[in-house]
Order: structure tokens, then sequence, then C-alpha cells
């Protein structure tokens, strides 16, 4: 059954009137760590609708101006957790959603980055040759606050807009659309009007306390003078707002959906949903000697019809005080990564993938667009002295420069092969993805410790799979 016109998120082919009624709605309830709204039951809600939201850092009071968004994940690292439920029933869930919309905004144009997100967003991504003209790269849209000559160290900063504030309704307000938040949103809207039920969005905060495992999970703090038990942040909780689309057509549109909703079988919506699986490479002692070591993990997806699975691998570390991408770092390494699926007793790959340039190209092909991203960002293949069999560093992408006050910065180069995801799609010329049966798709995966890298990894696998829900009699029905 194909999903009426009006809930596609494609334009229409015709329409006589749309009308669009806005209405910015307080949270129901809300905390420093959670908040909840109800939806009112009319329109349609547009995908477009949007969070607004801001973080502050109350412990850097008597230290302004040294705060700002992770880099890369900007206003999403304030989300920990993003719940639909329709009644009692969980429509759409994403967990590690900062960490989900990390690995996918890598794949967004260097326009939109700069241009849309570094406004929206608070995010900073985009880079520029270094002021130096030695073939690095420096962060482009920052603000310059002492300029060197290689080898000595250029600083920047993020411009003052950007900024955290300690105190409530100072910090910059940033927003997050729903189809950012639930990749169902990106195809379907939701038909409100046809619906009996309470609807509700659950968000469920990050909170930054005060220690070393804590840096960088909502702000990075670039001034390392600043004591650690103040290097806090958390939600504005004045600042949480949905901002409501409701749309109304004045043709037949919203008869159709009304039409099916009250037939027998009712109204089948398919979408996508996505399945959260975080795993642990663990640290191993501090190798001579480049060592491999091979993880098999288990991906609970048994019986779910699955689209693509996407990786994303943070580096264990007991602080991540020094990280400009703050705790969304991808981390690659020297010795490329290699994995293989598993899936229906049935290898994915007839050889682990290990080569960086497929890898990427796969998880393109999984995004559906070109990943936006430099190569030295992606992966340390073209970094590394190959010739020497523990491959150091020898091609630095990213200048010496810092981020943050001369003399207690934070560098840049920690930007190098912190953008390292991975992705498998599993469709084909017609097939949409791949029904597992009752055994768990299986990955393998092989890490290669160094002398400088054998933290291991914290993993996050996100599994887009298919859905549906049924409206029947404005009652909703969702499948497991």
């Amino acid at each position: 059954m194909s999903i009426p016109a009006a809930l596609q998120t494609r334009p229409l082919p015709s329409v006589d009137t749309m009308n669009i009624d806005t209405t910015i709605l307080e949270p129901l309830v809300i905390t420093k760590n959670f908040c909840r709204f109800v939806l009112e039951r009319k329109g349609i809600l547009d995908s477009g609708s949007t969070i607004q939201l801001a973080v502050k850092v109350p412990g850097s009071a008597a230290t302004p101006n040294v705060a700002c968004l992770p880099l890369h994940t900007g206003i999403h690292s304030a989300i920990n957790r993003a719940v639909l439920r329709i009644g009692t029933k969980v429509v759409a869930i994403t967990d590690s959603y900062g960490t989900y919309a990390t690995v996918h905004r890598s794949c967004k144009t260097a326009e939109e980055k700069s241009q849309k997100d570094f406004v929206t967003k608070g995010t900073i991504d985009a880079v520029c040759p270094s002021l130096g003209q030695d073939g690095m790269y420096d962060l482009r849209d920052v603000d310059l606050v002492a300029a060197a000559i290689p080898p000595a160290v250029s600083n920047f900063q993020p411009l003052a807009q950007q900024f955290l504030k300690s105190a409530d309704g100072e910090s910059p307000l940033y927003t997050i659309k729903i189809s950012d938040l639930f990749p169902m949103m990106r195809s379907v809207q939701l038909p409100l009007y046809i619906i009996t039920e309470p609807c509700s969005i659950e968000l469920h905060f990050n909170v930054q306390n005060g220690v070393a495992a804590d840096q960088g999970k909502m702000a990075v703090f670039m001034d390392t003078t600043v004591p650690l038990n103040t290097r806090t942040a958390e939600v504005d909780t004045t600042s949480v707002r949905f901002l409501c689309d409701y749309l109304t057509y004045s043709d037949d549109s919203m008869n159709e959906a009304s039409s099916l909703a009250a037939s027998e079988q009712g109204m089948v919506i398919p979408y996508e949903d996505v399945v959260t699986t975080n795993t642990n490479f663990p640290a191993v002692p501090a190798p001579v000697n480049p060592t491999p070591a091979t993880y098999i993990r288990d991906i609970g997806i048994s019986g779910m019809k699955v689209r693509t699975i996407l990786g994303h691998y943070r580096e264990n570390t007991a602080d991540f005080s020094p990280q400009v991408l703050g705790q969304y770092k991808s981390a690659a390494s020297a010795f490329p990564l290699s994995y293989n699926l598993r899936v229906n007793d049935k290898e994915v790959y007839q050889r682990p993938q290990d080569n960086e340039a497929k890898k990427s190209t796969e998880f393109a092909q999984c995004m559906n667009a070109p990943i936006s991203v430099g190569n030295g960002e992606y992966s340390f293949d073209s970094l590394v002295d190959k010739e020497n069999a523990l491959r150091p560093t020898n091609n630095d992408y990213i200048s010496a420069s810092h981020l943050g006050p001369v003399g207690t910065s934070i560098p840049l180069r920690t930007l190098q092969g912190g953008s390292h995801f991975t992705g498998t799609d599993f469709s084909s010329p017609g097939n949409y993805g791949v029904s597992c049966g009752q055994k768990p798709v299986r990955i393998t995966s092989t890490l290669t410790s160094t002398a400088t890298d054998y933290g291991g990894r914290t993993v996050s696998y996100f599994s887009m799979v298919e859905r549906s829900m049924a409206i029947r009699g404005g009652v909703v029905t969702v499948s497991a």
C-alpha cells in the first residue's frame, strides 16, 4: 500500500491550498535530564518542525568564553536519546543520538556545513589552507587569535556568538529538526488529525559533570587552565521549545488518509527506524610492535529487515579534555581497521574490508551522498610512513594550530583521522534491504594496536531497519 501523497515529504504534484499553523510548544515536563512534549491532535506534523534549545556551562562563570560545542556535533551533543510515542507505544527511538547525528552530518556538503549548520547547529566543520602555506589545513569560520609561521603555533577561537555562557538565557540558541531526531520523519509526516491517542516526543538530555570521563560529552573547554571540576555543561531548560508546523490542505489530500484509516484494513505506513548497539573493543597493554586483535560482536536485529549498518569508533580514554571533537571523534588507526559481517550464515564480503577508499565509498553508498570530510580526517592512509613498520605519521593534514587562548589551548590535530565511519549497504536492485533470520548479525573486526594507540574503542553500530505503523479507527499499532 502506498503512503498518501499528503503524508510524504516530497512536494505534492498539485494542491489547491495548504495552510501552515505554527505553534510554539512548552515542555509538559522538563528537568536538566529529560523533557516531554505532547502534540496537539490536529493537521499533519511537518517533518521540518524543530526543537529549540541551548547548552550552558554553569561552572565557567569565573572564566567566561572558554567553551564551545564539539566541533562536528554542535547542539546534537545535548541529546542522548529521543523517543516518539503514540499512546503507550514506542513508534521510533534513537539512542546515542549525538553520535548518530555526527555520523550522518559527515555527508553534508561543505556549503551546508559552513553556511547553514554553522549558524543553526553551532558546528565548525570547514577547513581551509593554513596560514603557513605549507600544504596543511586550518579551521575555517573561526577567529584568529594569534598568527604564527610554522613550526610555531597559530591560535584560533570560535566566533563570539558561539561561546557557551554560564547563566540561563545567555548561550546561543540552536535548532534540531525532528527529521534529524527520527529517521522515519525524513520520508513520512504524521497525520495527527486521524490519531485519537496522545502523541508525545521525549528527549533524554546529556549532562557533563566536572570529571575527566565526562569531558567533551556536551561542551569542549579550550582553556586547559580551567579547573576540571568547573568544566560542566547542561541544557538550559529555559530555552527548550518545540516549534511545530501543522499542515492542512483544502482539497482531497486530507480525505485520502482519513478514508484509509477508517477502512477495515486501516492505513499501513512503512518507515525506517534505527537500532543502536553499543559495544567495546577493550584496551590492551602497550605493545612494542603493532599487534592485531580480533573482536566478534553480535547485533540483535534478528527477524528484522535491515537496510544499512553504520559504525562509529570512539577512542577509549580516561580524559577527553584535549579533543576538539569531544566524545564524538570516530578514530581511525595507523593500520586500517578491517571488518566483515555475517548475515543469515553468509559472509557479506568475500574478504574483510580493510581498504580505506573502499570503506569510505561503501559508507557513502549507505548515505546516498558523497562523504564530505577530508582524506586526512577520514583516515591515516595518506599521513603515515608505510615504509616504517611502526607507521608513524610523517605527513600531517592539519597544521600545528590550536583552538583557544595562547599558551593554554588544545591542538587541532586531533581532527586527523577523527571522522572514520564505516557502513554496509544491504540494498540491491529490486530489494531495499535484507531480511535477517533468527541468528544475530555477526560483525568480526580486527584492530591493530600500536605503541601510541592501544586504548581500544567504544563502538556504536546503527542498524537502519524497516518497521511499519498501522492506523485503524484512530488507534495506532506498530511492528516490533
